[in-house]
């Protein structure tokens, strides 16, 4: 805590030995200090370590000397950035070292203050629930098993702790609106003047901005979102439906795309087609819900680029091959409208297996979504897996058409899920570039 602190003050300005000895010994006190005799080998050891510097100032003097003043270096700043950052190496005394951090929120970027500020609010939320379930635990207890003023007294503590844990959650969600509050002004102000210098003319640009024309939690954003679970669902039930009772057609070998072939075959057409029109109005949903931050741009093209790939699908079909339709002349040649349905395919698959991997980096720095990063890896490497083995059962007259639909549906769930999610409230930190 200690190096947080003196290079959380170094990040302000620079300052001499006494004076970070008098703030270090503020924020820990009043019982803990902070002698010169471990300060001074502490600084000694930051110099060394190449993220302080150390230099004579000639114009302050302590008790009639000169004293040593410090600056950070650019090494110093990444620790610094770094220890700021750091919520796992103390997790059962980080509400300390978050009181160290808060003063200095403002340093940070506005995606890094609210990466902290939501850990902090999920961090005294768990404390809360553990605190309230153990109290629960207590009142619970069959009679006899503990005595009354023992239970009362543990009690009693408990509920004390449940209402600093409480305050210390209001405070961190009070933070947390101020930050969105001041990196939404920010979004308007000129560039060069900061928000203390132009408040007032900040807030007027707001009034007068222009309001986006699809609102976060709208009633428009929640259908658009539902584009994605409805859309997802009614693809695969038709082709998987087509494919049971089509004659001559065998699920397990033959691709989906077969089925826009010989008689109903608009349907699956037709399939391909509406399936496309749902993921455009899924991807305008999910621009919505990423924007501002990271893969909020290119989670939707990619999502775009998947639709034109099945529109393209399902208006251009694929020339008869592996036995379907029966008894249909194999042709030597592939026709124009099979090239371009080749090149749709590999468009809405490819474009698919890249998104897996870009919404898994935004699942990464959101507190709240982080274990859903591995899922959405998960997802990119099934896929490819599962088309590669695809286009090799082809060639041998496998199992091919088992493998396409497992590609498909493994990424049709992630897309369910994650709209889901979303529709219940879950959303992403809006900080950061798009």
């Amino acid at each position: 805590m200690y190096e947080l602190i003196i290079l959380c003050r170094l990040m302000v300005q620079p300052s001499h030995g006494y004076l970070i000895g008098q703030i270090l010994n503020d924020m820990i006190g009043p019982y803990a200090k902070v002698s010169n005799g471990r300060l001074y080998p502490l600084l000694a050891k930051l110099e060394e370590q190449g993220l302080i510097v150390a230099y004579e100032d000639a114009g302050e003097t302590h008790g009639g000397r000169k004293v040593r003043s410090y600056a950070i270096t650019e090494a110093g700043r990444k620790r610094w950035h770094a220890l700021m950052m750091d919520t796992t190496s103390n997790p059962g005394e980080y509400n300390k070292f978050f009181l160290s951090k808060s003063p200095y929120l403002r340093l940070l970027s506005s995606t890094d203050r609210i990466i902290l500020l939501d850990h902090y609010i999920h961090y005294s939320e768990a404390h809360v629930i553990h605190l309230k379930a153990e109290g629960e635990g207590l009142r619970n207890l069959p009679p006899g098993i503990e005595e009354t003023d023992y239970l009362n007294a543990a009690l009693n503590t408990l509920d004390h702790m449940v209402a600093q844990w409480q305050l210390e959650l209001a405070w961190g969600r009070s933070l947390h609106e101020h930050k969105l509050a001041e990196a939404a002004m920010a979004l308007f102000e000129p560039e060069g003047i900061t928000m203390s210098q132009n408040q007032n003319g900040a807030a007027r640009a707001m009034r007068s901005a222009p309001k986006p024309i699809i609102a976060l939690n709208s009633a428009l954003h929640r259908l658009l979102l539902s584009c994605g679970i409805i859309g997802s669902l009614l693809f695969n039930a038709v082709y998987l439906i087509a494919g049971a009772i089509r004659p001559g057609y065998d699920p397990w070998r033959q691709p989906m795309s077969a089925l826009s072939l010989s008689d109903g075959g608009w349907i699956q057409g037709a399939n391909f087609i509406v399936f496309g029109l749902f993921i455009i109005c899924f991807a305008i949903g999910l621009r919505v819900s990423l924007r501002p931050g990271a893969a909020a741009t290119w989670g939707p093209i990619l999502q775009v680029q998947v639709a034109l790939g099945l529109i393209l699908a399902g208006i251009f079909t694929q020339d008869s091959d592996h036995g379907y339709p029966p008894r249909a002349t194999l042709l030597t040649t592939p026709t124009t409208h099979a090239v371009i349905h080749l090149f749709a395919t590999f468009l809405a698959f490819g474009s698919r297996v890249i998104w897996c991997f870009v919404i898994a980096r935004r699942f990464a720095i959101e507190p709240r979504w982080r274990g859903w990063a591995t899922y959405a890896v998960v997802t990119g490497i099934l896929m490819v897996i599962f088309l590669a083995t695809f286009g090799a059962e082809m060639s041998s007259n496998g199992p091919a058409g088992l493998f396409e639909k497992l590609a498909t549906m493994v990424t049709s769930l992630l897309t369910i899920l994650l709209a889901a999610r979303l529709l219940s409230g879950t959303g992403f930190s809006h900080q950061g570039n798009g």
